[in-house]
């Protein structure tokens, strides 16, 4: 049976008994990014984007994370929500309780209706803890992104996440994060892009991770950032003779929108190398 068809199947009965799932120490060492869940299926950035990407197994999930008004962390990838929900208005001037009561699941399909924003805690609650968890704070104006930052890094101590979590962050953020919490892993995401510069900053600043977006990565460049033992995104593809080329070159992690793609090419990818 295809993957994507049992998996739709069974997932209405999965999802309740998910959390039960048993942890596994080792965490994988390349993979597919679920770029905010499986999003060509599910409404994006929302718990049941997250559950199916989990029970795709997914080696990596990424999701970005925005203050409301009252500074509650909330899960969502816009800093608006007008293309994503029912309502309109900047996150910032919404209060939790506003951006709860609407309806983030009915723009994807009526079967998701009702659908609320998740919380970051509750993001996290469905995750377990053998899947890499790629923390987006890109875009974050600057007068809240360290301390959106803090909290973001305060969030994932407190649960234990150390060892599986990265935050994704430009260098406000990051900086804000290893003053206070230096055990917090920085994906690096000042430039993007995929010049020399950028990468001789990643290695500088000793970021554990770095996303190299839009341009092929050189075997130069992938070798400096192996040799100082960086793990290597890129945003982001859905084309396998992409995802080949990537992985050929020692991407560890490409961010993928339609995950059904990805994972089905990593198995076969896996089996013959």
């Amino acid at each position: 049976m295809k993957r994507r068809a049992f998996f739709l199947t069974v997932l209405s009965v999965s999802l309740v008994l998910l959390p039960l799932f048993a942890a596994a120490e080792d965490l994988p060492a390349r993979g597919i990014c679920s770029h905010r869940g499986w999003q060509s299926e599910f409404p994006e950035n929302t718990v049941p984007a997250f559950r199916a990407a989990v029970l795709m197994k997914a080696q990596m999930i990424e999701f970005d994370v925005r203050f409301t008004k009252d500074r509650q962390m909330v899960i969502l990838h816009d800093w608006t929500v007008d293309r994503t929900s029912n309502g309109t208005g900047h996150i910032l001037d919404l209060t939790f309780d506003e951006v709860r009561a609407l309806d983030f699941g009915g723009w994807k399909s009526p079967r998701f209706a009702g659908t609320q924003i998740p919380t970051l805690d509750e993001a996290l609650a469905v995750m377990p803890r053998d899947v890499w968890l790629n923390v987006h704070l890109g875009g974050a104006p600057q007068e809240i992104a360290a301390e959106l930052a803090q909290k973001v890094a305060e969030k994932i101590v407190a649960d234990g996440r150390e060892d599986q979590a990265f935050v994704a962050a430009d260098h406000v953020e990051a900086d804000a994060i290893k003053a206070k919490y230096p055990q917090v892993k920085i994906c690096n995401m000042f430039r993007q892009g995929g010049s020399d510069a950028y990468v001789s900053d990643t290695i500088d600043r000793h970021c554990e991770f770095i996303q190299l977006a839009y341009e092929m990565p050189t075997p130069e460049q992938i070798a400096r950032l192996k040799d100082a033992g960086v793990r290597i995104n890129y945003f982001g593809t859905n084309d396998p003779a992409v995802m080949k080329q990537l992985f050929d070159l020692g991407v560890d992690f490409p961010l993928v929108d339609r995950l059904e793609t990805g994972m089905n090419f990593f198995d076969r990818y896996s089996k013959e190398n």
